[in-house]
């Protein structure tokens, strides 16, 4: 009877030690389990900040193709650039023995240096 007992109080005595361990065993696959959901929330979440900044980049590069394709272009209709002719009070045939100093030469203002400025009546349009 004594042995019984003994073995009783054996068994008691495993049955509280395997119910500590299942609780410590729970305990651990719910942080394990907490833990791997955690990682693949912040790895979904890395994987759609990265997707955002690909799709950033590429409405950039199609922003900035769209805006190259565009500039220069205007709403009004393309008319051609007319012809200009220089204005000169001297005949287009100058021989090249005609003395430089009786071709007139252009006075230069000090007020005005400019070497992309165009004078008034310093061209005029060719109607063909």
């Amino acid at each position: 009877n004594h042995k019984l007992e003994s073995k009783i109080v054996e068994l008691e005595f495993q049955v509280v030690n395997y119910e500590r361990e299942i609780s410590h065993l729970k305990t651990t696959y719910k942080n394990l389990f907490d833990s791997i959901k955690s990682n693949r929330a912040h790895a979904k979440l890395h994987d759609l900040i990265f997707e955002n900044a690909k799709l950033r980049a590429q409405l950039f590069e199609n922003t900035s193709v769209s805006v190259k394709n565009i500039s220069g272009t205007s709403v009004a209709p393309h008319v051609d650039k007319p012809k200009l002719n220089a204005v000169t009070s001297l005949s287009k045939k100058l021989h090249v023995s005609m003395p430089s100093h009786s071709v007139p030469q252009p006075r230069e203002f000090n007020v005005v240096k400019y070497r992309n400025v165009i004078a008034l009546g310093m061209f005029k349009i060719n109607p063909s």
